[in-house]
């Protein structure tokens, strides 16, 4: 599924007020998976939005937010530059699925991407217009009518089975069991009905 860019943002104060025009000298100090990993190697950059705001862009799947959730700090003076104290300095972050779940589930949902899943942006811009469910998108599809055990069918297949099995010939008998044919007569399935105790039992498919 197509995974959208999340933005994180975050705020840093200079003496109580703003820090301004800061980003050039923001890094993050740590960044690590809550199991302790070092993920700071593939640490995104970190952007001004402004008004003492930053903001940096992960997207799930991607380094170094394809391994759950991320704890980190950032460094907002790493070279001195911005004269910060270090109360204001250094600055917790967090990414987290939550997040990016709750992202996902307001967004307004008009694409399908290659894997049939629905995504947009938080704009509602359409990402891939020729995109679309056709009307006649079942009849198109060619799946072979299955027989023999369902252990290895797909499941287009075992819907097929279940076609066949109310719209085909299928055939009960006492002894021989539920027999289900294929559109030209031959057996597909048969399932063995027993009886012990007045209890009549229907085996599985095979």
């Amino acid at each position: 599924m197509a995974n959208s860019v999340m933005t994180i943002p975050f705020y840093a104060a200079k003496d109580g007020g703003p820090l301004v025009g800061g980003a050039a000298e923001m890094a993050f100090e740590s960044l690590l998976t809550l199991a302790g990993v070092d993920r700071s190697a593939s640490a995104p950059a970190i952007s001004e939005i402004g008004g003492g705001w930053y903001a940096f862009n992960v997207t799930y799947g991607t380094a170094p937010f394809e391994a759950g959730d991320l704890v980190g700090v950032i460094d907002a003076d790493k070279d001195g530059t911005n004269g910060l104290a270090d109360a204001e300095r250094y600055i917790p972050v967090e990414v987290r699925l939550d997040f990016y779940a709750f992202r996902r589930l307001t967004e307004k949902t008009v694409e399908i991407d290659g894997m049939g899943c629905l995504e947009s942006d938080m704009a509602n811009n359409v990402k891939a217009q020729a995109a679309k469910l056709a009307a006649d998108g079942w009849d198109a599809l060619a799946i072979a009518e299955p027989a023999g055990s369902p252990n290895g069918w797909t499941v287009g297949q075992k819907l097929i089975w279940l076609v066949m099995r109310f719209l085909n010939e299928t055939s009960l008998d006492a002894f021989d069991g539920i027999r289900v044919r294929k559109s030209d007569g031959t057996v597909a399935t048969r399932q063995v009905v027993t009886e012990a105790n007045g209890i009549k039992t229907v085996a599985r498919a095979q």
